[in-house]
């Protein structure tokens, strides 16, 4: 380099630095400048301040937090997370450390600043991707995550804030909007591995979810959701897709949800304690169901709800077990006072179950094996003692507490109307020879002006039941009424069978030697009773059986009364 180039080069740095110098008198250059490098030293120490604070609360519960990139933008709200670890703190300083518990590879989120200083959360948009959370149960039956939260803490998050005596003094109105704002989250490769050595053989289990939701919280738009469920040789495919409406006073919910192929085989180590044994290979099911909530009443402190669900299916290996065309559930009003259901509607059930050679029920893909309890001898003595421990159980809910005793503060709900129509239930018995099936047609049941409220004991109950069975009876009709609530109790109802031929009951006929001799008879009879609850719990009461006659062409059995009076327990 010459020496007229050197002094060139000084002279043109010496011109830059009086250019800076010059530029860093301007005030708002100097403010910048100043904003720049707080912003830079406020990110700095907010990434050391989060992973003092995150360490410093797992800590506490024998946990660390580590992760490899933490960006977070305090002017625009957005923020960056790469390789999330937590896991097990380890005893031993010198030894490997411990799997993670759970982890997550990318994680990105944007939000609403404005918002948020005003005390709402928007999230304009959420992603997560390669999240694993890691569950193990051990062969002493405990929990990895046991030592780190208890199943009492998680529950309190879901039961959330304790309810003040104020609150519950005085109903809170009813607000139906979500309680953030997202729109749009994403949640990819989404994996929980779960691990069970108390079972045997052991489990591994892997369930993956991919999960969408878009437009929560805003009332121009429809809310979106979705999410896909899968596990190796557990699950093929679960899918439920939605669509939602919101605002402060109503919500609407429109959901179509699917199981493509549940392997109830490779669940037969939680399967086999319950006495339940896997009959197929894959269960399959599907259903559409709507919900629709309205805020009513002067305090805005009551619901209106309607829920309706149809097109039911549950089948095993193709075959269907389960099917209901539709359910609907009116509620007229729902609040702490009370409820109201204006009508349940059930149409189109249709339903396959056996009695397999071993005894085992089959029904849904799966076979419930007999009991190993205590055998009984089934006598009168043992049905009256099981029905009067249930009778006078102390655990029934708040809801049906005036069916056992009298509670002057029991939840008050009624039901105006339930009917049941059209369907068919089979059941086949394969343990004798040869098999027996038990088709039942439903035609008809009526329930109606059903009153659960203490202020309405004796309130009397229409019931109508109309079905045939072919090849036990053309035609089964049962009406009457009944008042099931304490303290007053009292039943009156009409049995009425015709055309009895009992074609299905010859195998069992033909085990104990006998042979069937109707071919179109008839059987009647009423029950009437009543039973009346002392406030210490004592209940005294009659029955009466009345109008006994089994006829063909003419009487052949027939009982005027059979009454049992003075019943007291």
């Amino acid at each position: 380099m010459t020496a007229a180039s050197s002094g060139t080069t000084r002279g043109a740095l010496s011109t830059i630095g009086t250019g800076l110098k010059q530029l860093l008198t301007v005030r708002w250059v100097r403010i910048a400048l100043l904003l720049t490098v707080l912003a830079f030293v406020a990110r700095l120490g907010l990434e050391l301040a989060l992973q003092n604070v995150a360490n410093r609360v797992l800590g506490e519960r024998g946990l660390t937090c580590e992760w490899r990139d933490l960006e977070v933008s305090l002017l625009s709200g957005r923020g960056e997370l790469r390789f999330l670890e937590i896991r097990p703190t380890q005893d031993d300083p010198e030894s490997d450390p411990l799997p993670p518990l759970f982890e997550v590879e990318y994680g990105v989120f944007d939000l609403e600043l404005l918002a948020l200083l005003g005390g709402d959360i928007r999230v304009r948009r959420a992603e997560i991707d390669g999240l694993e959370l890691r569950l193990e149960h051990r062969a002493d039956g405990t929990w990895n995550i046991a030592r780190h939260i208890e199943l009492s803490e998680l529950l309190a998050l879901l039961e959330g804030p304790e309810e003040t005596a104020e609150d519950a003094a005085e109903p809170q109105p009813f607000d139906l909007t979500p309680p953030i704002a997202i729109e749009a989250l994403r949640l990819q490769d989404a994996r929980l591995h779960l691990r069970d050595f108390a079972v045997e053989p052991a489990l591994d289990l892997v369930l993956e979810m991919n999960a969408g939701l878009s437009h929560l919280g805003d009332e121009e738009r429809e809310t979106r959701f979705s999410a896909m469920v899968g596990g190796n040789q557990v699950l093929d495919g679960a899918h439920v897709t939605g669509v939602a409406t919101w605002n402060v006073d109503g919500l609407e919910v429109k959901l179509r949800s699917q199981i493509g192929g549940l392997r109830p085989v490779a669940l037969a180590a939680y399967l086999e304690p319950l006495d339940v044994r896997a009959a197929s290979s894959s269960i399959e099911a599907s259903a559409e169901t709507n919900v629709v909530l309205q805020v009513v009443g002067e305090n805005r402190d009551e619901l209106r709800a309607e829920l309706t669900v149809s097109q039911v299916r549950l089948a095993a290996d193709g075959t269907d077990s389960l099917a209901l065309d539709r359910l609907r559930i009116d509620v007229s009003t729902a609040s702490e006072r009370g409820t109201s259901v204006s009508a349940i509607e059930v149409e189109g059930i249709h339903g396959n179950a056996s009695l397999e050679a071993d005894g085992a029920l089959r029904a849904a893909g799966v076979e419930f094996l007999p009991s190993a309890a205590e055998p009984r001898t089934g006598s009168p003595l043992d049905t009256a003692q099981d029905t009067l421990e249930l009778w006078t159980s102390k655990e029934w809910p708040r809801w049906a507490t005036l069916f056992v005793r009298p509670d002057a503060n029991a939840y008050p709900w009624s039901l105006d109307s339930l009917v049941v129509s059209g369907g068919e239930i089979r059941f086949t018995d394969r343990s004798v020879s040869p098999v027996a099936a038990f088709p039942l047609m439903l035609e008809r049941v009526e329930v109606s002006r059903v009153v659960h409220d203490p202020a309405a004991l004796d309130h009397a109950i229409p019931i109508s039941i109309a079905l045939a069975a072919p090849g036990v009876a053309e035609s089964v009709r049962v009406t009457g009424e009944i008042a099931p609530f304490a303290p007053k109790r009292r039943i009156d109802l009409a049995l009425d069978i015709e055309g009895i031929g009992l074609s299905s009951f010859e195998a069992y006929l033909e085990q104990l030697g006998l042979e069937r001799g109707l071919e179109r008879g008839s059987f009647k009879l009423r029950l009437t009773g009543e039973a009346t609850t002392a406030p210490g719990g004592v209940t005294d009461g009659w029955l009466e059986l009345e109008g006994i006659a089994l006829r063909e062409s003419e009487e052949l059995f027939g009982v005027r009364s059979i009454a049992a009076r003075g019943l007291h327990f």
